[in-house]
């Protein structure tokens, strides 16, 4: 298989494991070698294994105390990997929402269909199925995660009949010279995927979402592409492109849900 820099980060473990095949850790050693940011990511892992790695064989005589910190600590990851496995369901129907949106592409010709950058980034990024980087329900556990890594604050969407799944770091291209750090936030609903992408939004026209409406005199902005609904709106300095295949009435009273 080709090695790019998402299957590096997917695949990072496996390597370390040794669960690769001979093949694929050559693949893998390859794009390493080419890499920067890759290689750097994996240096660190390495070191920090490598420091980890001695302390581990030594015999060590937990108190009390100690075993019970362990023991809620290693609940809490195994809460997090249910929260995975979560998300790995709802990534699992993405494929054939997207084989079924082409069959339907081909027999009925699009109207309204707006090839706007930010649509077609939001689409790209929605049927994407690289993991998330915080696995969370919690609105303002994901926030918290977010608020160190991004130059900009925005809120996730609070939608009552929607699960936050968790959320990534990721970026938006705008234009050729316009590329802007982003919040990828996944959420379910029923089978469905619904996922935000929170960026900077200065200089894109967009209605500034008040209460669940648009500011007076504005009408929601909904773009349909390549079988999904795109709605964009904006909130203070932060634009929002909210994507899923759900109809077009059913995510506006999505949206109008939202505190």
């Amino acid at each position: 298989m080709k090695i790019d820099c998402s299957d590096f980060k997917k695949y990072l473990d496996a390597y370390f494991d040794e669960e690769l095949a001979d093949a694929e850790r050559a693949e893998f050693d390859a794009h390493v070698a080419v890499c920067c940011e890759c290689r750097q990511h994996y240096e660190h892992r390495n070191w920090f294994q490598g420091a980890v790695r001695p302390a581990m064989r030594r015999p060590c005589r937990l108190s009390t105390d100690a075993r019970d910190r362990l023991r809620d600590s290693l609940r809490g990851e195994a809460k997090v990997i249910r929260r995975r496995r979560t998300v790995r369901r709802v990534y699992q129907v993405i494929p054939a929402m997207a084989a079924a949106s082409a069959i339907f592409l081909l027999v009925t010709p699009l109207t309204g269909f707006a090839p706007a950058p930010v649509v077609d980034e939001a689409v790209s990024q929605h049927i994407d199925r690289t993991p998330v980087d915080m696995p969370s329900p919690e609105a303002d556990e994901v926030e918290r995660w977010f608020s160190g890594r991004l130059t900009f604050r925005f809120q996730a969407p609070r939608f009552r009949k929607a699960t936050l799944l968790g959320g990534r770091m990721t970026r938006v291209v705008l234009q050729k010279n316009d590329r802007r750090s982003a919040a990828h936030l996944v959420y379910g609903i029923g089978r469905h995927k619904l996922s935000v992408l929170a960026f900077p939004a200065h200089g894109l026209d967009v209605s500034e979402l008040k209460n669940g409406k648009p500011e007076s005199g504005h009408a929601m902005d909904v773009h349909d592409s390549k079988g999904y609904r795109v709605l964009l709106y904006r909130k203070g300095d932060v634009a929002y492109a909210v994507t899923s295949d759900l109809p077009e009435r059913e995510m506006l009273r999505l949206l109008g849900s939202e505190p």
